[in-house]
């Protein structure tokens, strides 16, 4: 059980670092991701293209993680994870679950352990 907790713990910590980076590049459309090789000024200016032409539909996957790590910063986890959930559930064949790892700090934070792990484990 001890190894169980220090593996949550690590994939927390590794999802906290990735927090810091860029997460919004998981999110964009295969025809506007970047490869590695692009220098970090093109990339923002090309997020910053993608929310400018982007209409604000409640029901979009991005919006629903922004909801959802909006609610985690103000201290609302529950909510948090109703929304990374909706997110999950609006997009065909849980194609987005495996870069959900924002919601493996939710189940973390909510004492959910073992769901928390098999989020992290699908990253």
């Amino acid at each position: 059980m001890k190894n169980h907790h220090l593996n949550v713990i690590a994939s927390v910590l590794l999802c906290c670092l990735m927090l810091l980076s860029s997460t919004t590049a998981l999110l964009l459309p295969s025809s506007t991701q970047h490869s590695a090789h692009h220098s970090r000024r093109h990339h923002r200016a090309s997020l910053t293209s993608l929310h400018a032409t982007s209409s604000v539909n409640e029901d979009d996957p991005r919006t629903l993680i922004q909801k959802g790590m909006q609610s985690f910063r103000n201290g609302d986890v529950s909510t948090s994870l109703q929304y990374f959930d909706k997110a999950n559930d609006s997009v065909p064949d849980n194609k987005l679950t495996p870069y959900l790892w924002q919601r493996g700090i939710s189940y973390y934070y909510l004492d959910k352990f073992q769901e928390g792990h098999e989020q992290f484990s699908l990253d």
